[in-house]
């Protein structure tokens, strides 16, 4: 069984205050490219109950398997779906 970790949530206020709400779902991904659909399929059904503004920004952690081309996939697919691929594993926390 898959699990889905961690997904952050952003609003853009400076649109928000001109009566457009922006939000971005952002959400790391490693090792994961047979969930990836389900979870975008999941992400969106759950959105659009609250906007239609919105994306969702999938981070490649450089994992071993063919999860940046299943995210490339899915953006040609659904333009709300973006995609950053990192150059190496930079594992699930940040560093100062």
């Amino acid at each position: 069984m898959y699990q889905f970790a961690y997904c952050f949530c952003f609003i853009n206020f400076g649109a928000y205050i001109l009566n457009q709400m922006r939000l971005s779902i952002v959400s790391p991904v490693y090792r994961a490219e047979h969930i990836l659909e389900e979870l975008v399929d999941r992400i969106e059904q759950a959105v659009l109950k609250i906007t239609n503004d919105f994306e969702v920004i999938l981070v490649e952690d450089a994992g071993p398997d063919n999860s940046w081309i299943k995210i490339e996939e899915i953006a040609s697919k659904k333009p709300f779906v973006k995609g950053i691929k990192l150059s190496r594993n930079f594992g699930q926390h940040c560093r100062n």
